[in-house]
């Protein structure tokens, strides 16, 4: 059998996965082209999980030894405009490959499959241990909740989130909570507002105190732990032209480590309870927010927006080991924090298993407004891939 050209086979399998548009939720179509793409790989099992998540796993010998987990988001955040019209034709010009959710997944997930295929014809008589690929279903929107389904199936002992971070090696995120500060009111008609309580006009002086008294903590790795307001709607329960009688406000978060989702309400809360004293109508409450949410393969699941932070230092022995394993490639490795959409938090913060995040890529890039992965990037994520499951099978 003749041997294959990854380099060819991975610009190719990228454009294959580009042409198909997978907005959160709406991930059927390229789940199901991973899935084959999988199985015509050669992974000896492959399959969809009740979320949606395509998982494959290729076993390197019959003894057992480490998991090594490479999981990718399936969904592109950026690509949620309908009709999706050219945005879904991959163009490749030169060195590089153009077309909506090209760098942000769908360059991890190609390399990140061959790159297992590739360690089997290596390593298969050197090395104990097993590596599961995975694409995960709504990934950039609600990744613990797929994690957490993926953790309980593969039972990782390493993981390696694909995402765009430019080939540098995430090593810690803040955590990001979505905190709702809702106040209600008394409904009554506009003509007759004096006999109403309006719940908007209450709200404002706690958005205005919590804006004021907030104290943002600072971590001396991952920065600032701040707080913004991103969203804000009031509502009336009574006939057109009403005083609201409901008031919703949604701050962001970004939480610090060692910070939980109690602290993380309490001092919002704190202030708000504050402003309450003074102000019999004011009736408010303090929750972390809840999104009721079904997958593509019509599973619900109701997911609270709160994921806790994580940081690796750099002094760790499988850091140390990844960053070796790249060296040796050629690869020149730099650390970042905070990389967006791939989230390693659930599996380093939760399960306190040894995560990176890594991949080809950087949404902060554009060629005619259009998302871009370069082909010589892709190639060396692959080789990346390769060399970052080296380090964790080999490593004592």
């Amino acid at each position: 059998m003749p041997k294959m050209d990854y380099k060819e086979q991975v610009v190719h399998l990228c454009g294959k996965l580009a042409e198909i548009p997978s907005p959160p939720f709406k991930e059927k179509e390229i789940a199901i082209l991973f899935e084959k793409m999988m199985t015509d790989l050669g992974f000896e099992k492959v399959w969809r999980d009740r979320l949606g998540n395509v998982i494959g796993e290729m076993a390197l010998s019959r003894e057992e030894g480490p998991n090594v987990l490479l999981a990718s988001n399936l969904d592109s955040s950026l690509c949620l405009e309908e009709p999706y019209g050219t945005r879904f034709k991959p163009k490749i010009k030169g060195k590089k490959i153009t077309s909506c959710g090209v760098a942000e997944n769908k360059g991890s997930l190609a390399a990140s499959a061959l790159a297992a295929v590739a360690i089997k014809e290596e390593l298969s008589k050197e090395v104990k241990g097993k590596v599961i690929v995975a694409g995960i279903s709504a990934g950039s929107f609600f990744a613990p909740l797929a994690a957490q389904e993926l953790f309980e199936q593969t039972k990782p002992d390493y993981v390696i989130v694909g995402g765009p971070t430019g080939l540098k090696v995430c090593i810690g995120q803040r955590g990001r909570a979505e905190i709702i500060v809702e106040n209600h009111g008394k409904c009554a008609p506009l003509a007759a507002f004096k006999k109403g309580v309006n719940a908007l006009g209450k709200m404002l002086p706690v958005l205005l105190t919590i804006e004021k008294e907030f104290l943002s903590h600072e971590d001396p790795t991952l920065g600032e732990g701040c707080l913004e307001i991103i969203d804000i709607k009031a509502s009336s329960s009574g006939p057109l032209w009403s005083v609201p009688d409901r008031c919703v406000a949604v701050f962001d978060r970004r939480v610090l480590p060692g910070e939980n989702k109690e602290e993380v309400l309490n001092e919002v809360r704190m202030i708000a309870d504050g402003v309450a004293a003074f102000d019999l109508d004011l009736d408010v409450s303090v929750s972390i927010k809840k999104e009721d949410i079904t997958t593509y393969t019509g599973t619900k699941a109701s997911v609270e927006i709160f994921e806790p932070a994580w940081v690796w230092e750099k002094k760790e022995k499988f850091l140390a080991s990844c960053m070796d394993a790249l060296n040796k490639k050629g690869i020149i490795v730099e650390t970042v924090l905070d990389t967006p959409i791939a989230s390693g938090s659930y599996y380093a913060a939760v399960k306190g298993v040894p995560t990176i995040v890594f991949g080809p890529g950087d949404l902060m890039k554009r060629e005619n407004g259009e998302e871009f992965v370069e082909v010589d990037e892709l190639v060396t994520a692959f080789e990346g891939y390769k060399a970052l499951i080296r380090a964790f099978l080999n490593r004592p």
